[in-house]
């Protein structure tokens, strides 16, 4: 076995140099003051030293004589019935006293519990009630949702019914042009064939006056003939060949008459044909611009219903937007509440159960108090 590098002398030393330095001894202290060795062991060596010392002084202390000692045994019997005493009053005063704290404390800890129960039953109702709300309000966002896609959709097809209406509405104005144009065409058809109406009847009051005057000849030619039958035969021939040339001059008046009656008749044909022509023309006309008049009120009627339905649709998706951005501000402030409400209930908890065991402590501590009185008091007596 390695002997020490320190002897037991010359910790003890040390040792004895820190108690007159008044200074607490340690391993540490022991070693710097040898200058070396393991801390453990200089504490056990002076250790060890202190304990012989103790045991070598109560073998060196002398018994006390009868007299003192019987005179003590009275004066400890007294301090120990006075101590009794006094230790008796002090445990029943702590016991009161303890029971009235802990009778306080357990009521105030009542009340707050009281107290933080309802508030956690408060912020489970309004994180319910937050609950409910959100899911209103996502049923409301998404029936929001479903509107603003069917409003959508409306808009779209009523732009596509609007360039149909367009279309419809340009084919219209086309149509009411060119039936402006066939109107123009027939009236000009319509005074040409009364021209050609004016100059057969002029044509014809000429006739019928050369006609008149062709009766006229051919009765004068009659009374001339009767007058020359009765005043000489040799100017019979002549006569003859006179009244010959003015049948012939009548037939082809007649003939010319015939033919400008038969003209008359067809340009009057003509004429009612173009009449019932232009009659049925404007009759088509009238209708056709009619419907297309109608058309344009329908599609003018359809255009400003559509102004006015995206108007109210504009109005609706405001509104909507407005109501969804509202319950959106809501369901935020609710579940802030909520989320409030949690952290509060969550320090209510930690309170709560900071206060249990301070009751457990001081419950605990009363009942250490009153064991170690009610212990003592036996142990004195």
């Amino acid at each position: 076995m390695r002997t020490p590098e320190i002897s037991d002398e010359v910790i003890i030393e040390a040792g004895n140099r820190l108690l007159k330095a008044d200074t607490t001894i340690s391993g540490f202290k022991l070693a710097r003051e040898c200058k070396g060795g393991n801390p453990t062991r200089l504490m056990k060596v002076w250790t060890d030293f202190l304990k012989t010392q103790v045991l070598a002084g109560d073998e060196s202390k002398l018994p006390l004589p009868l007299h003192v000692e019987v005179e003590l045994e009275k004066k400890t019997a007294d301090i120990s019935k006075f101590l009794i005493d006094t230790v008796t009053e002090l445990h029943h005063q702590a016991i009161v006293s303890a029971d009235l704290r802990v009778s306080e404390e357990q009521a105030k800890a009542q009340r707050y519990r009281e107290e933080l129960l309802g508030d956690l039953e408060e912020a489970s109702n309004i994180n319910e009630q937050v609950t409910n709300d959100l899911r209103e309000a996502q049923v409301t966002i998404t029936g929001l949702n479903d509107d603003l896609k069917s409003a959508n959709a409306q808009r779209e097809q009523l732009a596509i019914e609007v360039a149909q209406l367009r279309e419809r509405l340009s084919a219209v104005e086309q149509a009411e042009q060119k039936c402006i144009e066939d109107n123009k065409e027939l009236a000009i058809q319509v005074a040409e064939i009364n021209k050609v109406k004016g100059q057969l009847h002029n044509e014809l009051v000429q006739l019928r006056e050369r006609l008149t005057g062709t009766e006229e000849a051919m009765k004068n030619a009659a009374a001339a003939h009767a007058k020359a039958i009765s005043e000489s035969t040799e100017d019979k021939q002549a006569v003859l060949t006179q009244l010959d040339e003015v049948k012939r001059e009548r037939d082809t008046l007649h003939e010319e008459l015939v033919q400008q009656r038969e003209r008359r008749a067809t340009a009057e044909s003509a004429l009612q044909a173009a009449n019932e022509a232009l009659t049925k023309a404007n009759s088509a006309s009238l209708e056709e611009i009619g419907g297309l008049r109608q058309q344009i009120d329908e599609l003018t009627h359809s255009r400003e219903e559509l102004i006015q339905r995206q108007g109210r649709d504009s109005e609706k998706l405001t509104a909507q937007e407005q109501a969804l951005a509202s319950a959106k501000e809501d369901c935020e402030i609710s579940l802030q509440e909520a989320v409030k409400a949690q952290e509060e209930a969550t320090q209510a908890r930690v309170e709560v159960a900071r206060l249990e065991g301070h009751l457990t402590s001081l419950t605990k501590q009363n009942v250490d108090l009153i064991a170690a009185l009610s212990g003592k008091a036996p142990h004195s007596s």
